[in-house]
Parts: C-alpha cells; structure tokens; sequence
C-alpha cells in the first residue's frame, strides 16, 4: 500500500512537473525576432526581416510622408493646406510590431490560467499623435475663412414708390469649439487623406451648422407696397446721436399679421436688443415713439391694439400732427391688427425721423382705413381726435 502512495506521488509531482514546464516554454518564449510572411507596410514588402530592422524601415517610410508633408481640409470646393509641422505630427510605432510578427490574420497565444487570446487582428498601423492646441488653431483660421452670416431678406423702396427685394439666404457656422475632440480623433486616424469638413463620415456630429436668416423670404412675400410714411422734423434739443441709433434699433423689424402667434411688438425690447441705454427716461425714445405711432395709426393699424402713455410734452405737437407718445413711464406695445405682415423702416436723415409701414395694400379688409389724427389745446387739456372722436384728454 506505502509502495502504491509512494508511486502516485511521484507520478503526480512530474505531472505537475511537466505541466510547469509547458507553461513556461509557451510564456516565457521570447518575442519573434523576425517579421512574419506577408508583413507590407505602405507597398513595402518587410516580410522575414529582423523586427528592429522592419521597424526602422517602417520609421524611415513614415519620417518622409511626415516631413515636409502636409494636411489638407476640405469645405466643399476649397482647400486649406499646411505642414505637419505646423501641428507636430508624430507617430508612435509601440503596437506596430504585433502586426509585423503576428502569424496570420488571426493569431492566439495558450495560457494554462487565461486559455487561449487574441494577440493580434488586421494590418500594421501606427499610432500618429498631434499638438491639439496647434491644430485648433490651424482650424480656428479655416472657420474665419468659411464662416457666412446668414442674409435676411430684405425690401427697398425706389425713388418711384416701387419695392424691391433681397432674398434670404442661410449662413455656415463651423463649430470648432464644440466639435473638436471628434475632429481631432478623426483626423489621427489618416492624416495622409484629405479631410473633407461636414462630411457624410462626420454623421450626426458634424461641425457644420446652418444657421437661419431672422427674416426669410415668406415673412416679406406679403409686404408689397408701402401703407404709410411718416417724416417728423427732430427739436433742437434732442440728442441727435441717440435719435439715430434708437430709430436704427426699430429698423427694417418684421411684425407677423393678427392671430400668428408670438409676443405683442414692444419699442424698449428693440431698444435694449441694441444695446442702447436701459433707461425709460429719454425723451428721444418719447420722440422716436411717438413717430412709430403716427405711422402705424395712418397705416390703418386699430388703435386699440397699441398701447401706450401718452406725453404732455406740446412741443411734440410741434413736430407731429396729433400727440406723442411717453417711455418715461411704460413701453409702447403693439398687437398687430392687420390681415399680412408687416415691416417697420426707420431712419434719420436730412434732419427728420422717418418711418415707413410696409405691408399689403390689396387686404382693406385687414385695417381700417388710415386715420386722420389730429389734436387741439383747450385751457389746460389737450384733447386727441382720432377720425374726429375723442380719444384721450390730459
């Protein structure tokens, strides 16, 4: 029986021998010395070289496409070029050698813990490397040069009354900022091969934006004729500078026709969005106003929609045929009661604040007929007639 123990055991301990051994000899083999059969590199055949010649092989067939090679971007039919030295292109060749000594497409290494591994799929490629913040910047100039603002539609008035128009067309955003982490990835994957910027192969992360015009054709396709057009000579007193801005900020505005929805036209919005001073206090925004008023009244534009305080500055009177509007208090609002839409144009010339209402003249049913707007002072009130009714007194 001790004899039969003593025998297991010997058997069991060159098992366990053996076994050791195998696992030894299969993962403490060196690495391959020579490249496998087949091992191409950029058309070069580097098939049963030493692996540390294969590799300065491969180094000097990169170092030459990298050197003095350049990178190109592509928007549509324009190229943008520079070296990859502008951006340091480099390429690191730590993983290219299991594609150079692995045997065949699909290799496995035995492991007595692990089983069997994958040591290496597919054709030998190295890994390129870039500075990112040089190759931002290199973008960063392609975006001012293909960059486009989008153009608003636009109407014109000839010296004949007649209209003219601008069509609208969408602008290009190149998303640098946003989008470059995907960019740069991409780019690494083959700097050799053009890159074409927005492309298909930038799928649902494409760097290149349209952006749409605030007016676009249909917002004017009803605006053919000018309703009415308002001149006020500007007092002495206002500050010319501030005139001129303030009528700039309400310039060439689109107000959609009743019932669209959207919120009521409000001057002071206008004036902030220009950056103008957040005051309500300016007489000039009163003056500016005031002459919106008149216009959108002999425009035919329901008096009811508009709302407004009104001002007991008479030298307004001066200036406008009715009254005037005040902002020292409130904004002036207005709820379009016309059947189309309508465009405000303001300026400041020759001395006066113009503004003209734009719309179409074929829908009377959409307005009332323009208003005669006229006022009178009796003692201390004036009194505001709007096609002969009274409307205001103060």
């Amino acid at each position: 029986m001790n004899r039969l123990c003593i025998l297991a055991a010997l058997i069991a301990t060159q098992i366990v021998a053996a076994l050791i051994i195998g696992y030894l000899a299969i993962n403490l083999t060196p690495t391959e010395e020579y490249t496998r059969k087949g091992a191409y590199y950029s058309g070069a055949d580097l098939s049963g070289m030493p692996v540390e010649d294969a590799l300065k092989a491969v180094e000097l067939i990169d170092g030459k496409k990298i050197e003095g090679g350049i990178a190109a971007f592509i928007f549509n039919d324009r190229e943008f070029l520079f070296s990859f030295s502008d951006i340091e292109l480099a390429a690191n060749y730590d993983l290219l050698v299991h594609g150079l000594t692995a045997k065949g497409s699909d290799t496995y290494r035995y492991s007595l813990f692990s089983g069997f591994t994958r040591v290496y799929t597919g054709a030998p490629k190295p890994i390129y490397e870039a500075n990112s913040d040089l190759l931002k910047h290199k973008l960063l100039q392609i975006k001012d040069h293909i960059e486009i603002m989008p153009q608003n539609a636009d109407i014109h008035f000839s010296a004949s009354g007649g209209i003219t128009k601008t069509p609208s067309s969408d602008g290009v955003y190149f998303d640098v900022a946003g989008k470059f982490e995907h960019i740069f990835a991409l780019f690494l994957t083959d700097p050799f091969a053009p890159f074409q910027i927005g492309s298909n192969s930038m799928v649902a992360s494409s760097a290149i934006i349209k952006t749409a015009p605030r007016v676009t054709d249909a917002m004017l396709e009803g605006v053919t004729a000018a309703l009415s057009s308002i001149a006020a000579p500007i007092p002495d007193r206002l500050d010319i500078e501030l005139l001129g801005l303030s009528a700039e900020a309400i310039n060439r505005v689109w107000i959609p026709r009743a019932g669209d929805a959207g919120a009521p036209f409000s001057f002071l919005r206008y004036i902030r969005d220009a950056g103008l001073p957040d005051s309500i206090g300016y007489e000039e925004y009163s003056f500016v106003a005031s002459v919106l008023l008149h216009a959108l009244l002999a425009a035919g534009a329901d008096y009811s929609s508009i709302t407004f305080d009104t001002s007991s500055n008479m030298d307004f009177y001066e200036a406008l045929p009715g009254f005037g509007v005040s902002i020292d208090n409130n904004d002036i609002l207005f709820s379009s009661s016309f059947g189309d839409n309508i465009v405000i144009f303001a300026s400041m010339e020759n001395g006066d604040i113009n503004i003209t209402i734009a719309g179409n003249p074929d829908l009377p049913e959409s307005r009332e007929a323009p208003h005669e707007v006229i006022s009178s002072v009796e003692g201390a009130l004036a009194n505001l007639y709007i096609n002969n009714e009274i409307i205001f007194n103060y």
